[in-house]
């Protein structure tokens, strides 16, 4: 992205390298991806409720966060 590329391009061409930046970015876009479903998941569902709190929900979710800050219900 610094150097006005894409960032598939990063992790898809640096890959084939084998450069250790380019697994670093493949799996940020992919461990965001999965963080961003979850968060706009919870937020469709839990309408009414804090976006922070879906926000915290979605990384206990991944695992990132301990269950105990679970902030919403398991779906």
């Amino acid at each position: 992205v610094l150097a006005m590329g894409c960032t598939i391009g990063q992790g898809v061409s640096g890959g084939s390298t084998l450069a250790l930046g380019s697994f670093v970015t493949l799996a940020s876009i992919v461990y965001c991806c999965a963080l961003t479903m979850k968060y706009q998941y919870y937020c469709m569902f839990y309408e009414e409720d804090s976006r922070m709190a879906a926000f915290v929900t979605s990384l206990v979710e991944l695992r990132t966060l301990p269950a105990s800050m679970r902030k919403l219900e398991q779906l």
